[in-house]
């Protein structure tokens, strides 16, 4: 099939000159030059004249003397000069016919039948590079032919474009194609568009319209906002390295040397231009660009499948179909040719194509580079879909865009192990219930949920081929992103391509809105408001962020009054879905959301919480930081619309991390839904609950602790509570003038103590001590006070101490009430420090040791923070919740003492080996010799805590286990 020729090439090198022409003839013979030695020399390559090579090859108005071709792809361009000429001065004109041929052909040899030069060209950027030379007498060489033979035989150039079955064996070379067809197409993308939107004011107002009705975008966003994630920075790192081949350290801090360069707008475009090649969008319009680029891939893709699945009547893409493409060069003609592409589907799979790329923005409204399309094609048709399983879509989706690239773009993907176990959860399905996701996105939970219950009426006798029209009336979507529409659409159309119904109730719109307005009817072809469905099933993902309820879309919907019962001060989208979705379920019906896990316990969602309480809550699932794209803990939650009367709660935190495909339970508790009624502000103390085996219970616990404390807490013995000083700008690190004061940070501070003088920080007395000074900057800088971490991390424990020594008569200034009266000062806190001022100073380190004891953060992290275990922020608000008992004359003085011990110990510690900003003092270590003997003084204080509180030995045997559960698994 191949034949190698190398007796005819060594004859090509013997061939005499004259030969060709004459001695002394001034007649071009370009004409022998092709018949006598370049025909002959590819025929010896393995190349057929009548089917693989064709003369006088159309390049826009010009013609190249012989193309190449393979299965009718154009491959190889070759221009032909007379035997005399220079070739030097005719590689502009050949390497022209490449770029100006715009398709994937990226090679072309110049030949003069005595010397070849073989080119390659980068179509994209205009460039190319001399591969390979030769002269006509070198073909008898055999090394030289073997260099000849390996680039531009028959079968070295056929090998690349030969056509491979698409499954699990192929699928990674295909997402490698994948992700460069996509980065490709959003550079051109990125392009196109940031000229547009700055010359033309139709596309501007397009662009404007699309960005006002999405509140999760911004004009201004840019890359740079997403740089206070540590995961994102190492990302955005790694690109640039591998881009710019030098290490390049993107960091949160804007002092660094990264940001400091990044303000040269030289370094800065190197930066956007690296980024940009590395497929990531690096402002706005990127991401328009990268989300276009996905959704025009993703439906060449469906185009390809439906072929090889045999599923509309004719192949559509084919090199016939890409040979017209070539000739096309008009703007206009090319979208033309595209849309040729599409209208078979269009007809068979309407759902797939009636929607624009975003809103008001479609596809004729950006020009696409011919170049990038025509490469994108020829090589997507050289993959056989026939075999592909019917998920393939979503699988390269999922796959091409990683965890980083879903969080720029602000998409989320939901693991299918997790959507399993959620529809797990839902009773009796059949064919005849009625479901709705009403956040699509990626369309997995539908996906999922039609899987099941076509495996459900498979076993009842169905017909495979029966099930898609059945199904279209009981599957439901919706979704404010068309790109999401269509790839939800995709994949239940992909799960029987051969009965796929032209119609799904898919539908792109605001599924918040109170209704569906007569516009949005006329746009989705619709009579009835299909906003006001009520189903069996609603389920989901929807999105967390807090909404805007003073700008559009959002004002008109709050200012329907719909969701008047829910509102706060910070609002969040996931409560609207949540209140909005619970009314739409039918009796009995059931809802399945992933939700934020601050949900439990966050004041701001107190309103929605009592909402939900209305309901038969059956599940709740802790699925921990499942998401690691979000930075938020999740949960699933379960409610039934059915009441809720004598009720219990399971409550249960899911095990992610087995190595099994089944979710499975870690943890279990069972909660009274009435208890958690009658809980101030709602919180859903889960962990109240009764727990198998146990003789006592969370809240037995707790009742007896509010018992013992007769409701008092921190606020009957401080006059003050409040954050310290917000005075951060104007600190420096090292001290500039004599009289500058000293003020610290919770880094700054340990359990009973402050740590060394290198954690200080120092601010100009100027900008505290006023003519008239702030209440906050008096009462700080004046009084004792106890100082707590205000930022809490996921151990949940309270960290502080007491301040009440004036600063040392060396660090003292010259601060006075009056002329007469010198006063104390004491170190001042940024208000990363929670401050307590007391009402008696003896009751401070009492306080300091109950709210740093063992028994209050069992309380803290069970019955306040509700096992949060992301950084929370320690406001009065939690603080107050912690019951305070009145200790006895004989308590009190006990109590005092061992924390007076414990502040010797640490300082004594401090002394022999000073601790860091963000250094673990080592006598909290284990390994450390000082360890035993604090832990030996902590263990006096608990107990003593324990005692204070009339705590038996079963009660605080379970206090430690609890704490225990939370250390191992949370």
């Amino acid at each position: 099939m191949y034949n190698i020729n190398r007796d005819t090439l060594s004859n090509l090198a013997e061939i005499n000159k004259s030969q060709i022409k004459p001695h002394g003839s001034k007649k071009k013979v370009e004409a022998n030059v092709r018949l006598k030695v370049v025909i002959p020399f590819f025929e010896a390559l393995g190349w057929n004249k009548i089917s693989d090579i064709e003369a006088e090859f159309p390049v826009r108005n010009k013609r190249v003397d012989l193309c190449l071709l393979i299965k009718g792809f154009p491959k190889l361009l070759i221009e032909i000069k007379d035997i005399d000429e220079d070739l030097d001065k005719h590689v502009k004109q050949a390497t022209d016919y490449v770029f100006d041929l715009e398709s994937s052909v990226d090679k072309v040899i110049l030949a003069n039948g005595d010397e070849f030069r073989f080119y390659k060209c980068d179509i994209i950027t205009k460039t190319y590079k001399k591969i390979l030379e030769w002269k006509r007498d070198e073909l008898s060489n055999e090394d030289r032919q073997n260099e000849i033979i390996a680039l531009i035989s028959k079968k070295h150039l056929s090998d690349e474009i030969k056509q491979e079955r698409l499954d699990e064996t192929t699928l990674e070379i295909f997402i490698k194609k994948f992700n460069h067809w996509k980065i490709l197409l959003f550079n051109s993308l990125s392009q196109e568009i940031h000229y547009k939107y700055a010359k033309n004011e139709d596309f501007k107002e397009k662009i404007d319209k699309w960005v006002n009705f999405r509140p999760e975008l911004s004009l201004e966003w840019t890359w740079k906002d997403e740089t206070d994630s540590t995961s994102m920075n190492d990302y955005f790192s790694k690109a640039l390295n591998q881009e710019l081949k030098i290490k390049v350290t993107v960091t949160k801090s804007n002092e660094s040397k990264f940001w400091k360069q990044y303000k040269n707008p030289g370094f800065k475009q190197e930066i956007h231009d690296a980024l940009r090649n590395s497929g990531i969008a690096v402002d706005l319009f990127d991401k328009f660009a990268l989300e276009s680029a996905y959704l025009f891939l993703i439906r060449i893709l469906f185009l390809r499948m439906a072929e090889d699945f045999g599923f509309i009547p004719y192949k559509i893409l084919t090199p016939s179909w890409i040979m017209n493409f070539y000739k096309y060069r008009r703007e206009k003609s090319i979208y033309h040719q595209i849309c040729s592409c599409l209208s078979e589907i269009d007809y068979h799979f309407p759902i797939i194509y009636k929607y624009p790329l975003f809103d008001n923005i479609y596809f004729k409204d950006l020009t696409w580079s011919k170049v990038i399309l025509i490469k994108i094609i020829e090589e997507i048709i050289l993959f056989d879909f026939s075999t592909s399983e019917s998920d393939l879509i979503g699988k390269i989706y999922e796959k091409s865009i990683d965890k980083n690239t879903r969080k720029l773009l602000g998409k989320f993907y939901t693991d299918p192990i997790i959507v399993r176990f959620m529809l797990s959860k839902l009773e009796e399905i059949n064919e005849d219930k009625t479901v709705l996701d009403p956040a699509c996105g990626s369309g997995t939970f539908l996906k999922e949920y039609y899987q099941k219950v076509q495996k459900l009426m498979i076993s009842k006798g169905y017909a495979q081929d029966d099930i898609p029209d059945i199904l279209k009336h009981q599957l439901w979507g919706f979704d404010i992103d068309p790109f999401a529409v269509q790839l939800t659409s995709i994949k239940i159309i992909i799960q029987n391509f051969k009965k796929a119904p032209k119609e799904r109730n898919i539908y792109n719109i605001n599924s918040l809105a109170s209704k569906l307005d007569d516009s949005y009817k006329k746009a989705l072809n619709t009579e009835k408001d299909i906003l006001s469905e009520r189903f069996d099933y609603i389920f989901g993902n929807p999105p967390f962020f807090v909404v805007n309820t003073t700008e559009q879309p959002y004002k008109s919907i709050i200012d329907t009054g719909y969701y008047n019962s829910i509102k706060s001060s910070n609002l969040n989208i996931a409560s609207m879905f949540l209140y909005r979705y619970i009314l739409q379920l039918k009796q009995n019906g059931q809802l399945v959301f992933i939700f934020p896990r601050s949900m439990l316990h966050i004041n701001s969602f107190e309103n929605v919480r009592k909402e939900v309480l209305k309901k038969k809550i059956q599940y709740i699932y802790d699925l921990g930081k499942a998401f690691e794209d979000v930075g938020l803990e999740q949960i699933i939650v379960i409610v039934k619309n059915d009441d809720y009367t004598d009720n219990i709660i399971h409550y249960g935190l899911l095990n992610l991390e087995s190595t099994s495909k089944e979710i499975s339970e870690l943890i279990q508790y069972e909660i009274d839904q009435d208890y958690i009624i009658n809980n101030k502000n709602l919180v859903f103390e889960v962990f109240s609950g009764n727990k198998t085996g146990h003789p006592t219970s969370g809240r037995q616990i707790k009742e007896k602790l509010l018992r013992t404390s007769n409701g008092k807490n921190v606020n009957d013995y401080c006059t003050k509570i409040q954050r310290g000083l917000g005075y951060q700008k104007y600190a420096y690190s090292k001290r500039r003038n004599s009289d500058d004061l000293i003020i610290i940070g919770g880094r700054s501070i340990f359990n009973y103590g402050k740590k060394g003088t290198e954690t200080y920080r120092y601010i100009p007395k100027n900008k505290v001590v006023k003519a008239k000074m702030s209440q906050k900057a008096s009462i700080n800088l004046y009084s004792p006070k106890i100082m707590l971490q205000r930022l809490v991390t996921s151990k949940i424990r309270i960290v502080g101490c007491y301040d009440n020594e004036p600063i040392d008569i060396k660090e003292r200034f010259n601060i006075q009430v009056n002329k007469n009266e010198k006063i104390k000062i004491f170190t001042l806190s940024f208000d990363t420090i929670l401050t307590l001022y007391l009402k008696e100073e003896k009751y401070a380190r009492y306080l300091l040791a109950v709210l740093t004891s063992e028994l209050a953060t069992y309380y803290l992290r069970d019955f306040v923070f509700i096992r949060q275990t992301l950084t929370i922020d320690l406001d009065t608000i939690y603080l107050e919740k912690i019951p305070i008992v009145e200790p006895t004359d004989v308590q009190l003085e006990e109590i005092t003492e061992l924390i007076k011990k414990l502040e010797i110990f640490v300082e004594n510690g401090q002394e022999k080996s000073p601790v860091s900003e963000r250094k673990r003092p080592d006598w909290e270590n284990p390994e450390d010799n000082l360890y035993q003997k604090y832990s030996n003084l902590i263990d006096q204080l608990n107990e003593k805590i324990y005692d204070l509180y009339g705590l038996d030995s079963t009660e605080k045997d379970f206090i430690k286990a609890q704490i225990n559960e939370f250390d191992d698994y949370y």
